[in-house]
This record gives C-alpha cells, structure tokens and sequence, in this order.
C-alpha cells in the first residue's frame, strides 16, 4: 500500500489506538458481524441481539467479542475505512523506529516497553479521564485496557520518538522568536 510493505494487522491496531472515531468504525463491525455471523447463523441486528443476551444495558463492544478475519477484504474494508495515507505513514515509521530500538537494544522486545507508560499514553491520546480508560479500550475492539496496552506497546518506540521530535520543534520555535 503506497509502496509500503504493511501489515495489515499493524494497520489495524493502529487505527484501534489512533484513530480518534474508531470507537464508531468497532460499532460499526460489530453490527455488521451482527447481521452477518461467521459461522453461518441468522443475522439480526445488533440492538436486537443485545436485547436478547443482555436486556440491553450493557454496551455491545463489552457483551460481544468476535474474532477479525483479516483475510476477508470486507471485514478489512470496513475497519480501515477511516485509514488516511498519514496513517500507513505513521505505520511504517513506527515500524522503522521499533526494527532501530531492536538494533541498537540487542535482545529488545515489545514485551520490553513498560506497561506502565504505555498505560499512561493511552488515555492521553485518547483525551479521557483515566477512569473512562477500560470503556474507551472496549469501545475500540480492545477488549480492556490489558488488551490496549499490549496492542499499543509495538507503536511506543515511534509514539516516543515523535513526541520528541515535536518537543524539540516547539522548542526551537520559541528559540527563534
């Protein structure tokens, strides 16, 4: 895509952490899912079904939980309809910065980046109060803020790096003036 080699589920979760409207885009799935199940049974719609399993109080991205097959291109259309080509550019330079901080870290992992400021990050990017942090990671398709932050741990070498980049933008700004 755009000359990028990206993966699709790189593209996915990034859009699930950076997306600001993906929270509508996973309601949107979810509905479709609804209507049209994987394995085959009869579709209703997604109030419909949630009424069912639940009476209708809980919010269906925390009562329904399906699986995303990346191979189906309408599934793939659907969650990356609000994907922008600044998007699968910010991919492959948060992709960049990891293979770097693999380089110059031997032995680096993703499983390395703290938990902790990842933690942090997330509700900042989300812009909601850190007791809206579980819902928010939900309504994403996250499943619960332990699912976000896994997720969003690939991306925080590049998040960091351009958080700095922009500190230091900023800062020579004002030298200037």
């Amino acid at each position: 895509m755009d000359g990028l080699g990206l993966a699709t589920e790189d593209r996915l979760v990034y859009q699930k952490i950076f997306d600001p409207e993906f929270a509508k885009t996973w309601a949107v799935y979810l509905e479709h899912r609804s209507l049209r199940p994987a394995d085959g049974g009869r579709g209703f719609p997604l109030a419909v079904r949630l009424a069912q399993v639940t009476g209708g109080d809980l919010p269906a991205d925390r009562v329904f939980r399906p699986a995303v097959d990346l191979r189906d291109e309408q599934t793939v259309a659907l969650l990356l309809a609000g994907e922008t080509r600044q998007d699968r550019q910010a991919v492959a330079r948060y992709a960049d910065a990891l293979a770097a901080e693999r380089r110059s870290r031997p032995g680096f992992t993703v499983a390395a980046v703290r938990d902790d400021l990842t933690r942090r990050l997330l509700p900042r990017l989300w812009r909601c109060p850190e007791q809206d942090f579980e819902a928010e990671a939900s309504a994403r398709g996250l499943v619960c803020g332990a699912g976000a932050v896994a997720a969003a741990k690939r991306f925080v070498p590049g998040l960091l790096q351009d958080m700095r980049e922009t500190t230091e933008r900023t800062e020579a700004a004002d030298v200037r003036r």
